[in-house]
């Protein structure tokens, strides 16, 4: 493409702009370029030493992964991060989105590496629930990667196994507790307690009802409804 033609320059720094296009306003083939300048009066052409890439191809990504499934962003340090493995066609600088919104733009540009989301939205800490996490990339010419399929990721800091519990009256039952945290509190019909994560075995009233169980850890709750019958009334 002619940039400059029959141009008259002071002497010193010239600037000149090309923005990978040819004359007709295509975009230029793929490839490498050198730029040539004509000084008229001169009689002198002179070919600047060094290329110009142009580069019109996305990357790609070859393989990626994000794990883990589940993860605890409570502050206690235990299962805090979500880590995104990846390799790509090409150098480019990987973003990770998180339901849709780019939560982490990592630095450099390998073509092989990991980033990692530490469980924030917008500076502010997740909340317990799912979320879609994907990744995307830009080269160093500025091509946009298609983004990888999004990955359900679940934070949560403490669940219960089931959210209604049959009991009968004055009979033990268990339910599972599922934390990260290496105590949890439980509190159940006045009384309350502090074990580990596992299976919890509790007393049912002697009254039958209705009753609620309230497990917390890290400063976030689950809770049951525990349906007491009397002995007496079969399932």
């Amino acid at each position: 493409r002619t940039l400059v033609r029959s141009q008259p320059e002071a002497r010193g720094p010239v600037e000149i702009y090309w923005n990978g296009r040819d004359d007709s306003g295509a975009i230029a083939i793929e490839g490498d370029y050198r730029a040539r300048v004509h000084l008229d009066r001169q009689r002198r052409t002179i070919v600047l030493p060094n290329p110009i890439r142009l580069d019109v191809t996305p990357p790609k990504f070859v393989a990626s992964a994000v794990r883990p499934k589940i993860f605890s962003p409570d502050g206690d340090g235990r299962n805090e991060k979500v880590v995104g493995r990846y390799r790509l066609s090409e150098r480019a600088q990987v973003a990770l989105y998180v339901d849709g919104k780019r939560q982490v733009l990592k630095r450099g540009a390998k073509q092989r590496d990991v980033v990692q989301w530490l469980g924030f939205l917008d500076g502010e800490r997740v909340s317990p629930g799912a979320y879609a996490v994907a990744l995307g990339a830009t080269d160093l010419a500025g091509n946009v990667a298609r983004r990888t399929a999004s990955t359900r990721i679940v934070a949560r800091s403490i669940a219960l196994g089931r959210n209604r519990i049959e009991a009968v009256a004055g009979r033990r039952f268990a339910v599972l507790v599922v934390s990260d945290a290496r105590k949890f509190a439980w509190r159940f019909t006045g009384k309350k307690g502090a074990i580990r994560p596992g299976t919890l075995r509790l007393r049912a009233p002697l009254e039958p009802g209705r009753y609620r169980l309230v497990v917390t850890a890290n400063g976030h709750s689950d809770s049951a409804v525990v349906v007491v019958r009397p002995p007496d009334v079969p399932q």
